[in-house]
């Protein structure tokens, strides 16, 4: 299993590295899976997302972004995979990643660039390193709907990109210097103080988001492992972190 999505309705949406995407209905306990080979999608899914039209959105290890509508029980791809026109595309096949923001874009991480997909122009943008961005090799995005900036992961470093100014702030690991612990980072998590908190291949890191103020926990602070994969925050405040 490498995602998971809950719709409104409290079905949850799990995607399998081999399997496709199954359907599993809370109220019933029952199991539907799809038959992706079908609708020439690869099964090997790697990341799902359910957006604010309900559309569920499907990336995949090798073919790309997918949607599947359940008003009409249909698979949609929203480019053609083959064509290099650009604007029309994703910069690359394999999705780690998909979150959307405030004005409905769908951004898009790959292993090589960013994308915003705009549903209404049926348009994409691509950014690189070159435009900006720390690196090409996304692992996971997070918008903050708050500071209207959208975070991102990679593997030599973190991005922040400002929507208002089009622009990225780059972080990344400087020995004697208040930095991330680590370049390559796996996960984010804002909690109820403004925190981001980013987990790394060599601990987690705090980025208060109202002074920029920036602190790191190793294994050394009480940490089980330095590799954080998975943050998630309980009611009470408290972190829970998946680690090696």
């Amino acid at each position: 299993i490498m995602a998971i999505e809950e719709s409104d309705n409290h079905e949850l949406w799990i995607g399998t590295f081999g399997g496709g995407v199954v359907r599993f209905d809370t109220k019933t306990n029952e199991c539907h899976g799809y038959p992706f080979s079908k609708n020439k999608i690869h099964d090997r899914i790697l990341s799902l997302y359910i957006d604010d039209e309900n559309l569920l959105w499907i990336g995949s290890n090798g073919s790309g972004i997918n949607y599947f509508d359940p008003k009409t029980n249909s698979f949609s791809t929203p480019y053609d995979s083959q064509t290099k026109v650009k604007g029309t595309s994703i910069s690359q096949n394999d999705v780690l990643d998909i979150t959307q923001d405030n004005e409905g874009l769908i951004w898009i991480g790959t292993l090589r660039g960013l994308n915003a997909f705009d549903k209404r122009t049926k348009k994409f943008t691509n950014y690189y390193k070159e435009d900006g961005l720390v690196h090409n090799f996304i692992n996971a995005l997070y918008y903050d709907k708050e500071f209207n900036k959208l975070w991102i992961a990679t593997t030599k470093g973190v991005s922040c990109f400002d929507k208002k100014t089009g622009t990225f702030t780059n972080y990344i690991a400087e020995e004697g210097k208040e930095s991330i612990s680590n370049n390559y980072a796996f996960c984010f998590h804002k909690d109820k103080n403004k925190n981001l908190w980013i987990g790394t291949a060599q601990g987690l890191n705090k980025i208060n988001l109202v002074t920029g103020k920036i602190t790191s926990f190793l294994q050394n602070d009480g940490l089980s492992s330095d590799y954080i994969y998975g943050i998630l925050e309980d009611g009470e405040g408290y972190l829970w972190l998946t680690t090696n």
